[in-house]
């Protein structure tokens, strides 16, 4: 099994046109003095999304450690004011924001044969703002000394807060606007701690000036271990039976994945309570080896059981890869000239403790607080992080209506033309339509974006304007 590939899960924004952001300085409920490290330094990629304004640039998060993180920005299509704002997160850890730009749900994407760029009809800036933002530091464009990596959804949470809280001393126009957190892959580790960061601090009151959270989402995302690594023979086993007609793996995998299955679950928990990095470094290499590792075997693509897997992960993305290391694409966004990479394996390391910590606690407080909506959405063909354990953790998760989300019946959406895209399980909240929900989403892999755009931008948006899928 390749070692980048198991530890790697692929892995959530400004119409109107916003004064060019300037550093500021403000003042915290508190008293004390804030400052936006805001740079601007690039406008995007023009051709990206002719007309629409963009901004492109790094959010300074520590000057002594040279701390530095790239961002990339893109108005609204509709030029609506009061436009939601969208914040993108890709997973890894360590693979870049930008990625899913060029070939999930931003407004170009990039041929994955011939490198041409080409307009998404599906974008999620079409009535919102959209951010996509490179992190933790050595991610894509961002960097920083090696004293300022971050190492665990802590630091994460608080360095994100601290850049939003930039954006918008920034871009101050829009901060009153509904903001979403969105996340992919290992994204279900850093979507809820960074949410959860930004409702906290609201609640303290005294962090920094309101920031108007509404809602959270996660895609195919790692957010409880613990019940997530229990779905994989399951998957393996009875549900590739179901959707393609066989197993994914042989009988003989299947027992062996089961026998050692004990004594990952055993060694998750152990983790998870001690963060012992000689514990977690077992649990990864027994759980990660032993519930992963097969399924590599068979040359399958990880995210995707109906295709072969191609190259460190799984896809050809060399084309997308030369883009970003052009000259005059580095030149626009205005970074400094580098290589650029989708995924950087070495910060992916440094998070061999956090991988197997749950952020299930922070999904609750938010559910019980009934500020905060939060979907969580997968494609049924990803084996990596699986429907079947998302289903399971959402299930499991004890919050207050947890007994009417279970009882809810999952229900079959159909695309406005009449194709079924999902089945879709949810629950109301006090001034939501949906407090929580979990949605499979029919026929997509890993980066339900990429494969079935259609469906979870129809999707997503009904869930952003508070309105009912049925």
């Amino acid at each position: 099994m390749k070692s980048a590939l198991i530890a790697t899960l692929l892995a959530a924004t400004a119409v109107a046109a916003l004064a060019s952001p300037t550093p500021s300085v403000f003042t915290y409920p508190d008293g004390s003095k804030g400052s936006s490290n805001l740079k601007q330094t690039g406008a995007g990629y023009p051709a990206c999304d002719p007309g629409v304004e963009q901004w492109s640039g790094y959010f300074e998060v520590n000057a002594t450690t040279n701390k530095n993180y790239f961002y990339w920005a893109f108005g609204p299509q509709s030029r609506r004011a009061d436009a939601p704002v969208i914040l993108w997160m890709t997973g890894g850890p360590g693979c870049s924001s930008s990625l899913a730009l060029l070939v999930e749900n931003g407004p170009c994407h990039i041929n994955l044969v011939d490198g041409e760029m080409y307009n998404n009809p599906w974008a999620w800036n079409k009535d919102a703002y959209l951010i996509y933002i490179d992190q933790p530091a050595g991610v894509g464009f961002s960097y920083s000394d090696k004293a300022g990596y971050d190492h665990n959804e802590k630091e994460v949470g608080e360095d994100m807060y601290q850049f939003l809280q930039a954006f918008y001393t920034a871009h101050n126009t829009i901060r009153k606007n509904d903001l979403f957190i969105v996340g992919e892959s290992y994204g279900g580790h850093f979507a809820p701690a960074t949410a959860h960061q930004v409702w906290a601090n609201n609640k303290a009151g005294n962090k920094g000036p309101r920031i108007n959270i509404q809602g959270l989402a996660v895609g195919n995302g790692l957010t409880v271990p613990s019940v997530q690594y229990e779905a994989y023979v399951p998957f393996v086993d009875g549900y590739c039976k179901e959707k393609i007609g066989h197993t994914c793996v042989s009988q003989a995998s299947i027992e062996s994945m089961n026998s050692t299955l004990p004594s990952c679950i055993a060694l998750i928990n152990q983790c998870s309570a001690t963060k012992d990095p000689a514990v977690c470094s077992q649990a990864t290499q027994l759980c990660n080896g032993g519930q992963m590792g097969p399924y590599e075997q068979t040359g399958l693509n990880v995210y995707d059981i109906t295709k072969p897997c191609i190259g460190q992960l799984c896809y050809n993305f060399s084309a997308p890869v030369a883009f970003m290391n052009r000259a005059d694409v580095q030149i626009a966004l205005g970074v400094k000239p580098q290589v650029w990479e989708d995924c950087n394996m070495e910060v992916n390391g440094m998070f061999g403790v956090d991988w197997f910590q749950t952020l299930g606690g922070d999904v609750a407080e938010m559910l019980n607080s009934g500020e905060v909506r939060v979907m969580i959405y997968a494609g049924d063909l990803d084996f990596i992080v699986n429907w079947i354990g998302n289903q399971a953790w959402t299930k499991d998760l004890t919050w207050a209506q947890k007994a009417a989300f279970n009882a809810a019946p999952n229900r079959q959406y159909s695309l406005k033309n009449g194709q079924p895209a999902a089945d879709i399980r949810s629950v109301a909240g006090s001034t939501f339509a949906s407090q929580f929900s979990f949605i499979r989403v029919f026929n997509g892999g890993h980066m339900v974006p990429m494969d079935q755009p259609e469906a979870i931008f129809e999707i997503l948006t009904t869930w952003v304007q508070n309105k009912n899928w049925f």
